[in-house]
């Protein structure tokens, strides 16, 4: 069971050493190899055999102590035997075995085995079976421990279905930790918080307020200022100074200023948007990130304060040409390093919005650091159309400053957090037909 082609040493060099006390029991625990033999089941005699050479073992597996290559393991087919009942080879029916202990057992009047020895003995047999059940394969480590490549690491079996060239490529896939973006690599103010983005956003469970008002939105072109390359998106920055361009209504009780939008975008077609909806992602997602300018002063003071920030979150989907967005995608090429930037002129972001103004909105965080909890969300429920092209000019904007090695700037998004114990409010009816329209 297990790797169905697992390998042996050529000398019948199976896991040794069982835990203490189950020596005399059969097991579903996998072989231990020294070499690359590969082993077989003999169904007649109900034990192991070797068959000829192949090829080096790797896995992942989790493995007992290993023993001396005389030792056999019995077949795997019952994990529960007679007491004293043991397996052993033609030679080595004529002496015992020098590995295996022989504990007399605490027997009652009558010579049955007293109730806590039956005990001892089911509990390490099902700690066996627990052990020949754990999942196998490259990339289930029994600790999440970077391990030395190239190494046979304790704790792991051998599978004979790699060589040993394909084991060390496996290992170091398998224990090589993830490469972590800087602006993540520093403390984030609201660690562990209770109201973190995003959220996948589940249609059936959001729930309709019919207090919920059309959301008001009011740009002024003139206050874009220019779109710059952060390292990690692209951001189009406003003149936040004055009411000129701003949202009220809906969820909000004041008017919020728009200082910023950006995009979320992913590798491939299939993620990218940090929101999710009924578990289906986006290519990309937009957020217009607006702040409370009659509660607070200025932006900074906003980002920690409570209901200090509204931004609305447009999923953007594969289709047709998006002409609006094409003239920012012209730019990119003058932003393709990190800290560029290039001038826009008049742009009025209200033409990115779907022509349908139906949302969700759910109390949550920002979803780069610091994270702060400061946020109202208003998650548009259509998403605009946009070219492959204008996708693929997203992905050749890269992370990198001029000069140094080059990291594409792709899967920029965050993963999803646990909504807790939030509400979704809907500012529409919630159907079945809805969910089906979404994913088409």
């Amino acid at each position: 069971r297990g790797c169905h082609s697992a390998e042996s040493s050529p000398r019948g060099g199976f896991i040794s050493s069982l835990p203490e006390g189950l020596e005399g029991e059969t097991s579903k625990a996998a072989p231990v190899s020294t070499g690359p033999i590969r082993w077989d089941s003999c169904e007649e005699e109900g034990r192991f055999q070797t068959l000829p050479e192949r090829q080096e073992p790797h896995c992942t597996q989790p493995a007992f102590r290993t023993a001396p290559s005389s030792v056999h393991l019995p077949s795997p087919r019952s994990l529960r035997t007679s007491p004293g009942h043991s397996v052993t080879t033609a030679a080595q029916k004529s002496k015992p075995h020098p590995h295996r202990r022989h504990r007399p057992r605490e027997l009652l009047p009558g010579g049955k085995e007293s109730p806590q020895v039956v005990r001892k003995r089911e509990e390490k047999a099902n700690t066996l079976w627990a052990h020949a059940q754990l999942p196998r394969g490259p990339h289930v480590p029994v600790s999440r421990e970077p391990r030395p490549v190239g190494s046979r690491v304790a704790g792991f079996l051998p599978c004979p279905s790699k060589t040993r060239d394909e084991a060390d490529a496996s290992l170091r896939v398998s224990f090589s930790l993830p490469t972590v973006h800087p602006l993540w690599t520093g403390p984030v103010s609201v660690p562990g918080g209770t109201r973190q983005s995003p959220i996948n956003i589940q249609w059936r469970d959001s729930i309709y307020d019919p207090r919920l008002k059309p959301l008001r939105v009011s740009y002024d072109a003139i206050s874009c200022m220019y779109v710059w390359n952060t390292g990690y998106l692209f951001q189009v920055e406003f003149d936040d100074v004055t009411e000129a361009s701003g949202i009220s209504g809906g969820p909000l009780e004041n008017h919020y200023r728009l200082k910023q939008f950006h995009f979320h975008w992913g590798a491939v077609n299939e993620a990218g948007s940090e929101h999710t909806v009924d578990g289906h992602a986006y290519p990309a997602e937009l957020h217009l990130v607006h702040w409370n300018s009659v509660k607070y002063q200025n932006y900074q003071e906003a980002v920690v304060g409570e209901n200090g920030l509204a931004v609305i979150g447009v999923f953007l989907k594969l289709g047709a040409h998006h002409q609006t967005l094409q003239r920012l995608v012209d730019i990119l090429p003058e932003i393709k390093h990190k800290d560029a930037r290039a001038a826009v002129g008049p742009f009025n972001p209200s033409s990115l919005l779907p022509a349908c103004r139906d949302y969700w909105t759910y109390s949550g965080s920002l979803t780069t650091p610091p994270l702060t909890e400061s946020v109202t969300w208003i998650i548009q429920k259509e998403p605009v159309e946009v070219a492959l092209s204008q996708l693929s000019a997203f992905r050749s904007l890269l992370f990198s400053a001029l000069g140094e090695e080059e990291k594409m700037m792709v899967n920029n998004y965050r993963p999803l957090q646990p909504l807790m114990n939030r509400k979704v409010w809907a500012s529409f009816q919630t159907t079945n037909e809805g969910t089906r329209s979404l994913r088409r």
